[in-house]
């Protein structure tokens, strides 16, 4: 599998302190069945969180030869989680922000109450730079939890939704919870993802278990369209595809192992 969201670089954010604590993070992800991963440090204007891309590249790269030399068989990709901001398409004609992986793929995080006035306008300024934006677990934001005809607009629009797998066992809260299956058997799902930050709470060990809840609600298909082939589409640059609503209900294998096909 491939994880479009995660913090695994070291000393740039709230994930790993060191690149021991990245390399254990990289254990896990081998263990759950990922091999690339796209690490999306935080990016917040005007915010200590302002990591330039040629850091992120540089960080990047020594971190895949340490787990190269470690023999973890996990390839990270360079991106960064862009929180939402007015500036974000000047910062991207100046290359002060990035996309995910060298793609045109860029992923924006809303904030977690109330959207800001102008929100669509930023958004829709983005894509017409010629960026696909992928808006990161949008479960989270108590705005579209209680006016939930946004989400419709946002997909409609032709942005793509990431959900985090943990948000599905409640670790996000009750209304995340409520929000990640709603967004699921609406079919309006392209990825998952883990968001992780560490190997205590906020880490990849929690896949399976959601995986399985997961493939009762929208189905085998559905699930490894959104957990393998649209990342997979994603990192070829290609349009990700949606959800099939046919799949969401009860058509499941009886082969647990649908993570790693």
């Amino acid at each position: 599998m491939i994880d479009i969201h995660c913090h695994i670089l070291p000393g740039i954010d709230d994930g790993p302190r060191n690149l021991e604590e990245s390399s254990d993070l990289a254990r896990m992800f081998v263990r759950e069945g990922y091999r690339q991963v796209i690490a999306t440090p935080h990016w917040a204007f005007g915010t200590s969180w302002m990591p330039s891309t040629k850091t992120i590249s540089k960080t990047v790269d020594k971190l895949n030869r340490v787990l190269e030399d470690k023999g973890i068989e996990l390839i990270v990709h360079a991106g960064m989680e862009i929180a939402l901001d007015n500036k974000i398409p000047e910062f991207l004609k100046c290359h002060e922000v990035g996309g995910l992986a060298n793609t045109s793929y860029v992923l924006v995080e809303l904030p977690f109450f109330r959207l800001p006035l102008g929100w669509d306008e930023i958004l829709f300024n983005i894509m017409s730079m010629g960026h696909r934006v992928i808006v990161c677990h949008p479960e989270r934001c108590t705005h579209l939890f209680q006016d939930k005809g946004i989400i419709d607009e946002l997909i409609n629009g032709g942005l793509y939704l990431q959900v985090n797998w943990a948000s599905f066992l409640g670790h996000n809260g009750p209304e995340a919870d409520q929000m990640a299956k709603y967004l699921a058997v609406k079919g309006y799902i392209h990825c998952l993802a883990t968001d992780s930050h560490d190997v205590r709470e906020r880490h990849p060990g929690h896949v399976s278990t959601a995986g399985k809840l997961l493939e009762n609600l929208i189905g085998t298909d559905n699930l490894r369209l959104v957990a393998k082939e649209n990342p997979e589409r994603l990192l070829a640059g290609d349009p990700l595809a949606a959800m099939s609503r046919s799949g969401t209900s009860g058509k499941t294998s009886k082969n647990r192992r649908w993570l790693f096909f």
